[in-house]
């Protein structure tokens, strides 16, 4: 029905509103004669706006929404992750509302504050409808990590593709399996120990840039980092960072760059969203650093296949094929497995050996990737040969910088362990620990 114009002043109608339910208006004018629209037969006031189509969309997507919850809430996995301990969700978000407002350290504590009072090995989390589900315990972490079944990657790792294409990081099935295979011999001990050199130089290195930070608080990440690009220059590479040629350096920057970038996208939720990240400043400086890594990858490959086929015109035997013949792979467990030991390059943990083939021969791990792209029944293009050699500068580089940053501080802040670890090595090294 309606409702005649009233002389009721604006006090009176709010008056109305508290008494009898809320009454609205289309207009309240400055006059105390305002006209009152429909009376709903509820006794509410009905205005324009709420019986226009955006009232229905919105009214649908509140259903839509509840009905979305109800049918996540009732499948498989969700009942069965709400059975491991985890902090309370909200519809829609899940445990995103815990990050709002908090920075990357922020997130750290609050997880472990959260991880105290939880008090269990594995917690579950939700972002958004993603379930996660975090494992405390080295043991469990190891039987995850260890498995040659499960190894998909989540849809994070497609944030690498540009740097690492489709290298063993993310690739999966018969291609991950048939590389993992091919590659795996490069890693025999026998080569590894040949660049004990390289590791106590660079070893040094960092130790000479500690001394500089001597009674201060410093960030070790950052030395860390440095060190372990520089190591894995030379034998993943076989680059040398000198002074004379900087194309080392530019490169060492742009992967940490580069890490520092993915870090981001991957805090910063709107930036795993390619439709958004390439509007930005930080799209143009990835696109910057993987022009320098890409090139200089490129650039080796290149000249270490012809330094690979003038060592194949003089009769000299590949080095990969005699890691070859002293490994086996074992397709269950997707492990190599070392048959033998074979001379390759005398160092200081070894005795003489006069068929020591002399340090003209440590060939760095793109190397041995050239000469298995060239054994035959392994089939691998340049640009796959690149892949590999990118992921292994970076999982190579950001692992090893990470654990051994993690280790150091602990040890900073555990003195009786750190006196217990300087004992052992000076037990092994006696008065030569330089």
């Amino acid at each position: 029905m309606l409702v005649r114009p009233l002389p009721y002043s604006l006090t009176t109608i709010w008056r109305a509103q508290a008494k009898s339910g809320l009454i609205v208006f289309n207009k309240l004018g400055q006059n105390n004669n305002t006209p009152v629209q429909k009376i709903s037969a509820m006794g509410v006031a009905a205005p324009s706006g709420l019986s226009s189509p955006v009232f229905t969309v919105l009214i649908g997507i509140c259903v839509a929404l509840i009905a979305y919850e109800y049918w996540f809430r009732s499948q498989r996995y969700v009942k069965m992750a709400n059975k491991i301990p985890g902090p309370i969700t909200l519809p829609i978000l899940g445990n995103a509302y815990m990050a709002i407002g908090k920075s990357p350290r922020d997130i750290v504590e609050y997880a472990f504050n959260k991880y105290s009072e939880l008090r269990g090995d594995i917690v579950r989390l939700f972002l958004g409808t993603k379930l996660i589900v975090a494992l405390m315990d080295a043991r469990d972490v190891e039987i995850i990590l260890g498995s040659n079944v499960h190894i998909q990657k989540s849809n994070e790792y497609a944030l690498f593709e540009p740097w690492l294409g489709d290298g063993l990081l993310i690739s999966k099935g018969e291609k991950w399996k048939s590389h993992r295979k091919m590659i795996a011999p490069t890693f025999h001990s026998s080569i590894l120990k040949s660049f004990m050199p390289v590791f106590n130089k660079n070893a040094q290195n960092l130790i000479d840039s500690f001394t500089k930070e001597l009674g201060k608080t410093f960030d070790v990440h950052d030395y860390m980092s440095g060190t372990t690009v520089d190591t894995l220059l030379e034998t993943a590479m076989g680059v040398k960072k000198t002074d004379e040629d900087n194309t080392g350096f530019e490169y060492a920057t742009s992967v940490m760059k580069m890490c520092n970038i993915l870090h981001l996208r991957h805090y910063k939720m709107w930036l795993r969203f390619d439709s958004i990240f390439k509007f930005t400043k930080m799209f143009t400086e990835q696109n910057y650093h993987l022009n320098i890594i890409h090139a200089l990858t490129r650039q080796v490959i290149k000249r270490q296949k012809e330094k690979f086929f003038k060592r194949e015109e003089k009769g000299e035997q590949s080095l990969y094929q005699k890691a070859l013949k002293s490994t086996t792979y074992n397709e269950r467990e997707g492990i190599v497995e070392e048959t033998a030991s074979f001379n390759y390059i005398r160092d200081d943990l070894d005795e003489n050996d006069e068929n020591d083939v002399g340090e003209k021969r440590r060939l760095p791990f793109l190397d041995f990737m050239v000469e298995a792209s060239q054994t035959q029944g392994n089939q691998l293009s340049d640009d796959e040969i690149k892949e590999e050699v990118d992921t292994i500068m970076f999982e190579g580089h950001d692992t090893t910088a990470a654990a051994s940053s993690f280790v150091l501080s602990v040890l900073g802040v555990h003195h009786d362990i750190q006196d217990k670890v300087f004992q052992e090595l000076k037990d092994i090294f006696q008065d030569d620990l330089l």
